[in-house]
């Protein structure tokens, strides 16, 4: 059963769900991929596995280490390690890393670890040009290292669009140039469904694959053990909540069947709305936490609606 909006969705809600199509686009963008011609072996020192917990399940993730302001730096998105415990790094080539301190980006979903003063990374490239060939290496051991190769097929302020495919076992892995060049990190892969206006072009009911770009000047030093604890285990279950009620509302079913369930879900969602309004408006939050939370909050908001609207109609 589809329901009708009770309100207009704002623009916080559309960059949650709409964002990526924002980015230019190149036209044949998908065609021809171009390889890049060096091995995972060649920069193995520089490609860093992340191994964590959540809620005692273990998980990993990627990072890369990376030359910025003529120092080593680990770099990775932030949504991996925010909230996670236990946390180990170690390159492909079987180095353990123990960064010193941790700076978070202040408008992107990325976050740095300084390695100290000695020790080299990769280059960072802060230009991103339409069609320029990348790949995305992966970490892990011999069975889960892997290399993507694709293009570059859509740029934006903050992040690129990329042909090359990757889920989230790959996230936080480096998106390299020829020159093997950083320029960007792999953030996350989200399928767009079907739309009159995609009908017949390659973005039409398509995954899409999307990389955060580095920014200058754009770093926050934080003390991690506090902010972690703060913010960490708030923004998991924040990001579980809305994943769900995403998928809910796609469906249609779980509060179809009653105004009872339409009204529970309404609660749940009016109290986790609630819950994030109270956390945006701390003041140690970086740009992207605060956008990240208000975004949350409406798309969560909106859904009360939804559910409110339902289980009226149902009486």
């Amino acid at each position: 059963m589809t329901i009708l909006p009770k309100r207009t969705l704002g623009p916080g809600l559309v960059a949650i769900m709409f964002a990526a199509l924002l980015l230019p686009q190149s036209q044949g963008a998908d065609s021809t991929q171009e390889s890049i011609g060096f091995s995972h072996e060649e920069i193995a020192p520089n490609l860093v596995l992340i191994s964590y917990q959540v809620g005692g399940e273990e998980k990993s993730g990627n990072g890369v280490v990376v030359e910025m302001e003529g120092k080593p730096y680990l770099l990775t998105s932030l949504h991996i390690i925010l909230g996670a415990e236990k946390i180990s790094f170690i390159t492909a080539s079987g180095e353990r890393l123990a960064p010193r301190r941790v700076e978070l980006s202040n408008n992107r979903d990325l976050v740095r670890l300084a390695l100290g003063d000695e020790g080299s990374g990769l280059t960072l490239s802060f230009q991103a040009k339409m069609n320029t060939p990348i790949a995305i290496f992966s970490s892990g051991n011999e069975d889960t290292q892997k290399i993507e190769h694709g293009k570059i097929i859509g740029v934006g302020g903050g992040k690129v669009e990329i042909s090359a495919k990757f889920n989230d076992s790959s996230n936080g892995a480096p998106a390299l140039n020829a020159e093997k060049e950083v320029v960007g990190i792999a953030t996350y892969s989200r399928k767009f469904s079907k739309h009159a206006m995609k009908t017949g072009t390659r973005f039409d009911n398509t995954k899409r694959h999307f990389c955060c770009r580095v920014g200058k000047n754009d770093w926050i030093p934080v003390n991690w053990k506090t902010y972690n604890r703060k913010y960490g285990k708030e923004y998991r279950k924040h990001e579980t909540f809305c994943t769900q009620i995403i998928n809910i509302l796609k469906k249609g079913e779980e509060f179809s069947a009653s105004a009872k369930r339409a009204n529970e879900l309404a609660t749940q969602c009016r109290t986790h709305a609630r819950q994030l309004r109270m956390l945006s408006e701390r003041r140690d939050l970086t740009d992207f936490l605060l956008n990240d939370f208000e975004e949350k909050a409406e798309l969560l908001e909106y859904a009360d609606d939804q559910f409110h609207g339902y289980a009226n109609n149902k009486r």
